[in-house]
């Protein structure tokens, strides 16, 4: 993996024009695209923060690339095919109306949510490690506005939902049962260190 600062990405100052709502992506976000990690100006590189991304990578490789990309971006990938309905390449303005609303609003994305919570379970983990159970959970509280608010383009508006599946990896975690990978070997990584 390699890691590039948002600020020396062309493609990252384009995400970022994209991304209107999200004023922080390049000063707040940590963006993995395949093997590079873009970080943000300022940033504080945690070991947190690496295995939550490594988390993405890991799962990009598992899930075929261009695959997990869609996956992760699905409903709003969908947001070009209502362009094509602009430039007059679709019959039927009822369908430009349809790919519009449906990728340009922030409807649940069940996909980014998997791949996320995936992502801040990794997150969770290392925080146990570091600081044990009582970090992990009130590490979960503060986590919960990432599902729940503009920052990924309310993947998961369901608060409750993403509470108690956090809440109950920290009772997993803190079982000492096996985790599954990636999460046992980062834990013994950790551990070993």
């Amino acid at each position: 993996m390699r890691i590039v600062r948002k600020s020396d990405s062309r493609l990252m100052r384009f995400l970022s024009f994209l991304m209107f709502w999200n004023q922080t992506f390049m000063s707040g976000f940590y963006t993995t695209i395949g093997r590079t990690i873009y970080v943000p100006d300022p940033n504080d590189l945690s070991v947190e923060v690496l295995a939550h991304e490594y988390v993405h990578y890991y799962d990009s490789r598992r899930v075929w690339g261009p695959l997990w990309s869609v996956l992760y971006l699905f409903p709003q990938v969908l947001a070009p095919l209502g362009l094509l309905g602009l430039l007059g390449l679709a019959n039927s303005w009822l369908y430009l109306l349809f790919i519009l609303s449906f990728a340009a609003f922030p409807w649940p994305a069940p996909w980014r949510y998997h791949y996320e919570m995936r992502g801040y379970r990794m997150s969770l983990l290392v925080i146990f490690l570091k600081g044990g159970e009582w970090a992990a959970r009130g590490s979960a509280r503060a986590i919960l506005p990432w599902f729940t608010t503009g920052a990924y383009y309310w993947m998961w508006p369901f608060k409750s939902c993403v509470l108690q599946d956090l809440d109950d990896w920290v009772s997993l975690i803190a079982s000492g049962v096996d985790l599954g990978s990636p999460y046992d070997e980062v834990r013994g990584f950790l551990s070993a260190t």
